[in-house]
């Protein structure tokens, strides 16, 4: 947090001033002459921090003598035209039910007549609250000397105690007895010689700048005494000005002035009379004076240089920003092309350029100052931006941090109650290329998913700061305090009492089964791979057709913010325990009945260890612990490698993919050729099995129809498919009657189910099946103990085990869950789009601090550099965003998924027909009793049971 000032007791944000020792002595020269006794707070100090303008203000002697003036108590009687009054006069004023200074009855009456009025015009009634409101009351009726004042004091001296005797008041009472100027006998208004030397300063002001726009508070800040009102301010500028200023008012906020650059018009009969015969001369003098009118009505137009736009909408008006001549000067140039949407936003590119160029000072354009805040957060280059900045093509590195730090500075708008978030918290550890190998980033970084984020409130204009805060100052903001993690235990997942799953969650028989849109899809392929049916359309990759065909599927879209880092170990007991403590304090704002918490394997142990030890804590016990379901995904698939290690599998996929990339697609590690591999060799397998079972000429026919009318198909026309479903049925006794083949065979029908299981449990997360999603997982915790992954096996086993019984604990959040989705993460909005909680961390936070202009590219990793990235994430991809939205360019991603291109379609077809060659050379499902490598030909002996994976997990 910033320091406070000691003068006004606010925080030092912005004009800020260090005092030294020989400061510190005059300040306390000051405080003994105001006699505050502020001076014993600067006594001892070597060096405190002010506002400039507190200090300029607290030490100047006009100031004190006025002040003083005003402290003292006017010690004259009453005046004499008061009617003297006895005490016994005054003991029949009702404190309790009367207005103290009015003597109006407050009752009941008073209270209806009042609710019947709008809002806004009902008289309030206050309290008195202190003790110190009866001394400042009396001293405003002495210093009123009227007879209003004369009857408040008399009343005042019939009590004791205002608030022991329970005594109300009207606010517009309150206000006008304080706020009416006291009779002084002297004739009423300011002295023309004040306001004169005044006028001259803000004179003095104006002609030594060039500016051609100043707000009318920038100009009275130039007055240290008594300032003219309004209307006199504006008679006096335009009494010397006349008609080269123009009074205008900015979004209903300020007014401002502007000056005219000319001091006469422009368009005079001088100008039409003095044509030049010379055609040369003519043209370039009408172009002088077209440059002039533009010049001048550029002046005129008045901007708001105090506020930003929103960050969500930062140039929606950026049009409107150009004069209507400009406009019109500009479209002029474009010829023909004016209504080409590409060419209208580049001359208004250019004119927010021509603007800023004229005006550095006195516009802001939205244009200019997004574009370098584009440059800053994706590249990291100050001197690209300066480049461009001297060049007119954006604004200042300088200007490009201070909105930076504007957004940070920005106030948060809170959440709306009871909308539906999701902390997520990952380690974002990186090795610093330090000197000694020492002192390297260790760190915990969060984001919070809301969901809906329609349900957000709309972004408010970004006040603009008037200066850059120091390192010191910004590197308080972006990063929690580490907290002390006092509650230590023994084990409390020892506590635990492990459930039987199978009984509380009885898994589907056709959990292995492959779905009817995938048998759909995986019998498409086959068929238009076949050369003898050129007429079966083509077909989109898998995950393609998944979202073509469960369009109708939508889950509501999420939006994501990030939270301050953790600077410390994430492993640390105290970096996770400041990490829900954090996440449980805030969730609080929504009103949520739990929090819910993500993390990958190895902290959600320890994460679930610290929420066990706290139970005690209502905190606490609000806090639900979930398993990050990518990491999940990615440890499963690493057994897929391990189960089929030395099985030829290997050899396979070298085929695609290089040798070096295969190891890591084996461990699960490269997650998107992991999943690619997996796919393109199951779809292989597919073809051999329908080539040994056939499919029918009316199966053919049903499926070439559905492909060629794929726009209109939806999941439940796919279930309610006949053929469909008859192929289904044929596949699965196939793979059944395969399987007894001997082991070889088992071993591939069991890859060829565990791939049909991964498939599952993407389908679920992208589509929101909550109960998909937990059988998968499920079924996943076999596979981990046969493949040596017990971590997760423990872990995903407690994970369901909790989520089974939060049904029973919060129906209603699991009703969310079933219902609308809420536990996957849309960013989208588009169907079938939903990922894991863990994976948005890794796309949103991770990625974008180690990619290009991200903290790991030359930033540093300091206090100020993580805050100043962390807190300004927000705002900065909300304008990054705008921008390209303005320039029509989306740089994340197209509309149309990736598995729709041709040439994906094309690369992925060359590669599953090599897959398939080699397994009609390698038959996967040979009849033999030994276990076989399908590539070495190497057989396994009896002790070789990889086949039974299942079983023996």
């Amino acid at each position: 947090m910033a320091e406070k000032c000691l003068l006004c007791e606010d925080y030092v944000v912005t004009d800020k001033c260090g005092v030294g020792e020989k400061g510190i002595d005059g300040l306390i020269k000051a405080s003994i002459a105001r006699k505050d006794g502020k001076h014993e707070l600067f006594r001892g100090q070597k060096k405190i921090v002010l506002h400039a303008s507190c200090r300029k203000k607290y030490t100047r002697p006009q100031s004190i003598t006025r002040d003083l003036k005003i402290a003292v108590l006017d010690e004259q009687p009453l005046t004499s035209s008061s009617t003297p009054c006895l005490r016994s006069s005054q003991l029949e004023f009702d404190f309790k039910s009367k207005c103290l200074l009015c003597a109006e009855t407050i009752d009941d009456q008073f209270y209806a007549t009042e609710k019947r009025k709008h809002i806004n015009k009902r008289r309030q009634v206050f309290p008195v609250r202190t003790t110190k409101f009866d001394e400042s009351l009396l001293t405003r009726a002495k210093e009123r000397k009227d007879e209003w004042g004369d009857t408040v004091a008399r009343r005042l001296s019939t009590v004791g105690d205002l608030h022991a005797a329970d005594a109300i008041y009207h606010n517009d009472c309150y206000k006008k007895f304080f706020l009416a100027r006291p009779h002084t006998g002297q004739k009423r208004g300011r002295s023309d010689k004040i306001i004169s030397d005044a006028m001259e300063k803000i004179y003095t002001f104006l002609d030594g700048r060039d500016d051609c726009q100043y707000c009318v508070d920038e100009l009275m800040q130039q007055i240290s005494g008594e300032k003219p009102s309004p209307e006199t301010f504006r008679r006096r500028m335009k009494a010397k000005y006349g008609d080269r200023i123009v009074f205008s008012t900015v979004r209903k906020r300020k007014t401002v002035v502007c000056f005219r650059d000319a001091s006469e018009k422009i368009l005079n009969d001088t100008w039409y009379t003095s044509k030049s015969s010379d055609e040369k001369t003519e043209r370039e003098r009408i172009v002088r004076t077209a440059g002039a009118i533009l010049l001048e009505d550029m002046q005129l137009m008045a901007y708001d240089t105090t506020f930003f736009p929103p960050s969500d909408n930062f140039c929606s008006g950026a049009e409107e920003m150009v004069p209507p001549t400009l406009k019109a000067f500009m479209d002029s140039l474009s010829g023909k092309k004016r209504d080409d949407e590409k060419m209208r936003k580049k001359l208004t590119a250019i004119a927010h350029a021509i603007i800023s160029t004229i005006r550095p000072r006195s516009f802001l354009s939205p244009i200019l100052h997004g574009i370098a805040l584009f440059v800053n957060r994706k590249f990291g280059s100050k001197s690209l931006i300066s480049l461009l900045s001297r060049l007119g093509f954006c604004a200042s590195y300088h200007e490009a941090q201070q909105l930076e730090m504007s957004t940070i500075y920005h106030p948060v708008q809170p959440t709306p109650a009871g909308t539906f978030c999701q902390y997520i918290f990952d380690n974002a550890d990186f090795n610093v290329a330090t000197l000694d190998g020492l002192n390297t980033f260790h760190s915990m970084g969060g984001i919070k998913c809301i969901t809906p984020s329609c349900s957000l409130p709309p972004a408010l204009s970004i006040k603009r700061l008037k200066s850059v805060p120091t390192a010191e100052e910004v590197g308080k903001l972006g990063v929690l305090e580490l907290l002390t993690f006092e509650n230590v235990k023994k084990s409390t997942l020892q506590q635990i009492v492990v459930q039987d799953l199978s009984m509380l969650n009885p898994i589907p028989s056709n959990i292995f089964t492959p779905c009817l849109p995938d048998i759909f899809w995986m019998s498409g392929k086959c068929l238009s791979s076949q050369q003898n049916i050129p007429e079966v359309p083509g077909i989109a990759e898998w995950k393609g057709f998944m979202q073509l065909v469960c369009e109708s599927i939508k889950t509501d879209k999420s939006a994501v913010k990030p939270l301050p880092f953790i600077n410390s170990p994430p492993s640390d007991a105290n970096t996770l325990y400041t990490a829900l403590k954090y996440a449980a304090e805030d969730n609080l704002q929504q009103s949520s009945k739990i929090c819910l918490v993500t993390f990958d394997q190895p902290l959600y142990v320890k994460a679930r260890e610290i929420v066990g030890s706290m139970s005690d804590d209502p905190l606490f016990r609000t806090v639900v612990l979930r398993l990050g379901g990518f990491h999940m995904l990615m440890s499963y698939m690493g057994c897929i490698g391990h189960t089929m290690a030395g099985s030829g599998l290997k050899d396979v996929l070298c085929l695609v993919f290089a040798p070096n990339s295969v190891d890591k697609i084996l461990t699960g590690h490269a997650y998107s050729r992991a999943v690619r591999g997996h796919l393109l060799v199951q779809g292989a397998l597919t073809r051999i099995i329908l080539d040994g079972v056939g499919i029918l000429s009316e199966e053919q026919e049903a499926i070439t129809n559905m492909l060629c009318n794929m726009e209109e198909l939806t999941p439940e026309k796919i279930r309610e498919n006949a053929h469909l479903t008859s192929l289904q049925k044929k596949l699965k006794n196939e793979l059944h009657r395969i399987k007894g083949n001997g082991p070889t065979a088992a071993l591939w029908v069991q890859y060829f189910n565990m791939v049909s299981l991964m498939k599952k449990f993407i389908t679920a997360e992208r589509c929101g099946d909550w109960n998909g999603h937990l059988f998968c997982a499920q079924q996943m915790i076999p596979f981990f103990h046969a493949s040596g992954h017990f971590q997760y096996a423990k872990c995903t086993h407690l994970y369901v085990q909790d989520m089974l019984a939060l049904a029973n604990s919060h129906p209603d959040v699991i009703e969310k869950f079933v219902e609308k989705g809420y536990f996957t993460i849309n960013r989208s909005g588009s169907p079938c789009a939903g990922v894991w909680s863990d994976m948005v961390i890794e796309q949103t936070l991770m990625r974008s601090m180690k990619s290009s202009g991200g903290l790991t590219r030359g930033r540093g990793i300091s206090d100020s550099v993580l805050a100043k990235w962390v807190g300004g994430l927000p705002a900065a991809v909300s304008i990054c965003s705008s921008i390209e939205e303005f320039a029509g360019m989306v740089f994340s991603s197209g509309e149309q998924h990736i598995d729709f291109r041709v040439s994906r379609r094309k690369r992925d077809e060359q590669d599953r027909f090599k897959i398939y060659e080699w397994f009609v050379n390698h038959p996967p499902f040979p009849e033999l009793p030994s276990l076989m490598s399908l590539s070495t030909g190497v057989i396994g002996n009896s002790k070789t049971n990889s086949y039974q994976a299942l079983e023996i997990g």
